[in-house]
């Protein structure tokens, strides 16, 4: 699906809106014809004025085709939750000193530094699901690390056999994965 038409509509609603309030700074008076007096016009929440109307439709026209463009994105895009637990056998671990990464996607990742927990939330078009675009989770931290794949992950959920995905819906998922530890060398 193109974003095209909902960025030309925001695009062009922004350039008639500041053409609009460049021509009422200008401020042309229009007369009317028959009366010779300056028109005036009933605007809503403004009330009357003596118009520059080729403005003020610059104006409201843009903010109308602005709206469209923006309503036409809020259409597309659903947002998504993935939360977590990463568990470790080694206790005290301070989780924010690892890297929770997902790839390949812009998203906003938080995780709690004492319990492991971890929250991913990003925004996916409408009609897709996580496993469409998210490749692989990442979480790397100085005493191991987890790596898993989505997609395989939530397969295995759904023929019932051993996943780390403990609870999947239309725009969420939870998993619980382990991290694997590196020896230390002592």
């Amino acid at each position: 699906m193109s974003d095209m038409p909902m960025y030309l509509a925001t695009g062009v609603g922004a350039l008639l809106i500041i053409l609009g309030f460049a021509a009422l700074l200008s401020q042309r008076i229009y007369l009317d014809l028959k009366t010779l007096k300056p028109v005036e016009m009933n605007v809503p929440i403004l009330g009357k004025m003596k118009a520059n109307y080729p403005a003020l439709v610059f104006v409201f026209l843009g903010c109308a085709l602005t709206m469209y463009g923006v309503n036409k994105q809020r259409d597309t895009e659903v947002t998504w939750q993935i939360d977590g637990t990463i568990e470790a056998a080694t206790e005290g671990l301070n989780w924010q000193e690892g890297r929770l990464a997902v790839f390949p996607s812009k998203v906003e990742t938080e995780i709690n530094p004492d319990t492991g927990k971890f929250k991913i939330r990003l925004t996916i078009e409408k009609g897709k699901t996580l496993e469409d675009v998210v490749e692989r989770i990442d979480y790397s931290h100085p005493s191991g690390s987890v790596n898993f794949l989505p997609k395989k992950e939530f397969e295995l959920h759904q023929k019932n056999q051993p996943s780390i995905v403990l609870n999947a819906t239309n725009t969420s998922r939870t998993y619980k994965a382990h991290l694997e530890e590196i020896p230390q060398i002592r």
